[in-house]
């Protein structure tokens, strides 16, 4: 049984840090302002080419920023009942 542990104990040792799920990604609050005006469709050229350096820098965050783009995004249905 003392081995069992010793191999276990080895094992770990040899682990790296725990791995970050993609909610550890900290982001600065410019950045936060600035994605979220990309997500509102509000930023212009240059904010743009911000946002996209920034997901190359995070790719991690492109699905939920796509996501939330698309949830956003006017359907026809809801243009017509306006």
């Amino acid at each position: 049984m003392r081995d069992e542990f010793a191999t276990l104990l080895a094992f770990y040792e040899r682990c790296g840090p725990d791995v970050k799920g993609h909610s550890a990604v900290e982001v600065a609050g410019d950045e936060t302002e600035r994605v979220e005006k990309f997500i509102a469709g509000m930023c212009n050229a240059s904010e743009r080419r911000q946002v996209a350096q920034f997901l190359q820098l995070h790719p991690e965050l492109i699905r939920p920023i796509a996501d939330r783009i698309k949830a956003n995004r006017k359907t026809p249905e809801t243009v017509a009942s306006k």
